[in-house]
């Protein structure tokens, strides 16, 4: 989307933004992550993860604003700034929700990866982007 709103190519812009909000928005209420899109998909359309990349939501953030300032907002999904204040304000807010996804997908993952983690003996601090391995004491 980036790519398409910088070389002026609205019509493959809109595709893929469609594209994402047809197979990766994460609808599911019972999944923290509602609201985000999920991190990876096959060609199909299914996903190959549930939980969200921040980094992917920043870039959609950013390239919507960006074809709100080249082309105007149209309607529905194709309103750009709505559409990039909504996820913005969503990730603003994100201590505010009862459950932060990010950090959901970084403690579901943390088991399996971490020994301190399994054992008992250290704990997951938790940022948007990444996860520090902390002492218990931390």
């Amino acid at each position: 989307m980036m790519v398409a709103v910088q070389t002026g190519h609205k019509a493959e812009f809109d595709a893929i933004w469609n594209w994402a909000n047809t197979y990766m928005l994460i609808t599911d209420s019972k999944n923290p992550a509602v609201g985000y899109y999920a991190r990876s998909m096959n060609t199909d359309g299914t996903p190959r993860s549930d939980s969200p990349a921040p980094d992917g939501e920043e870039y959609f953030v950013m390239s919507l604003y960006f074809a709100a300032h080249r082309w105007g907002d149209g309607a529905g999904p194709y309103d750009y700034d709505a559409q990039a204040n909504r996820l913005a304000m969503q990730f603003r807010h994100i201590r505010e929700q009862e459950t932060d996804p990010f950090r959901a997908m970084e403690m579901r993952h943390a088991a399996h990866r971490d020994p301190l983690r399994s054992s008992g003996q250290g704990r997951i601090c938790g940022s948007l982007i990444a996860a520090t391995l902390c002492d218990s004491r931390g």
